[in-house]
């Protein structure tokens, strides 16, 4: 599973790639409807051919309703992941290349008339949350399907972060390096347990004294830390748009912001300059990926929203 941006904040993606089973779930149902197909033309095509019509129409029909909520479809030009029609599935034409299945269809986000890679939707199937007994890091997982997860006893846990937009920009960087953790007098090794989660506490627009038309917030993670003292805290990595409506900073472009937030056990700091995330030049989206050592992994991505301020 992964994450997509849908109305101004950040919600977990519904959609994977196809896997095997998948694959012999849809031939099943297609020999199926054969087999009924065929069978049923002994018995009602000469004498009673409007029935096997109507078996005909309404076996794909269903089909054709089965697909069009099972899957979904990803544009190789933009990354959008979208849905289609009942009607739109059953006129578009399909196919099946080294890359999987496609349908050719215009992408609702850029206009892009090309071979779509047909996904799979899992609404109904809730996100999982895994957690490994020899693995001190927890995460919510959207790997693409099971997965063992390797065996760090001994080694130092990790919280990896990685940022990249498609105009090139691509950074890397810990949420438990110890210049991180120096903020609470503490170490990596300190670390007894990590939970992600796409949230945050707070208020960025209250605590940081920003207009919320002019800097959107986009959506934001959080991890929850215990130490091995007992003590808890929580480090929040919050990105939004800023539009730059005063041209004081940035050369006076608009981009995307990244800072910190720390949840102090009796006050909250905000760092507002992490590095060489924290101003990145707009782009059409800009991807969040967050893994541990554990192999577990975390995606986001948000599109860039123009909006009219006057």
């Amino acid at each position: 599973m992964r994450e997509k941006y849908l109305g101004g904040t950040f919600v977990l993606s519904s959609y994977r790639k196809p896997r095997k089973e998948d694959w012999i779930r849809t031939l099943v149902y297609i020999a199926a409807y054969l087999m009924a197909i065929g069978f049923s033309s002994f018995y009602l095509f000469l004498s009673y051919w409007y029935l096997w019509a109507a078996l005909v129409i309404g076996g794909l029909m269903i089909l054709v309703y089965w697909h069009a909520k099972a899957t979904a479809h990803h544009c190789t030009r933009c990354d959008n992941e979208f849905q289609i029609s009942i009607l739109a599935n059953f006129f578009s034409p399909h196919g099946v290349d080294r890359e999987g299945g496609w349908a050719y269809l215009k992408c609702p986000n850029c206009s892009n008339r090309s071979r779509m890679k047909i996904l799979i939707n899992t609404t109904d199937k809730k996100p999982s949350v895994r957690f490994h007994k020899r693995c001190k890091l927890l995460l919510a997982d959207s790997t693409e399907g099971d997965k063992q997860m390797s065996d760090v006893e001994g080694k130092p846990d990790t919280l990896r972060v990685r940022i990249r937009t498609e105009r090139g920009f691509d950074k890397e960087y810990d949420l438990l390096e110890d210049k991180i953790l120096a903020r609470f007098q503490k170490k990596r090794e300190d670390v007894k347990s990590v939970t992600w989660s796409d949230n945050i506490g707070g208020s960025l627009y209250t605590e940081l004294g920003v207009a919320s038309p002019y800097h959107p917030l986009i959506g934001s993670g959080s991890a929850s830390i215990e130490f091995r003292d007992g003590t808890y805290t929580r480090i929040c990595d919050v990105f939004y748009q800023d539009f730059n409506q005063k041209r004081t900073h940035y050369d006076g472009l608009p981009h995307w912001n990244h800072e910190r937030r720390f949840e102090m056990p009796s006050r909250v700091e905000w760092d507002k300059n992490p590095g060489e995330t924290h101003g990145i030049d707009k782009s059409l989206w800009i991807e969040v990926y967050v893994s541990n050592t554990c192999g577990n992994q975390f995606k986001k991505r948000a599109y860039w929203q123009e909006l009219d301020i006057q």
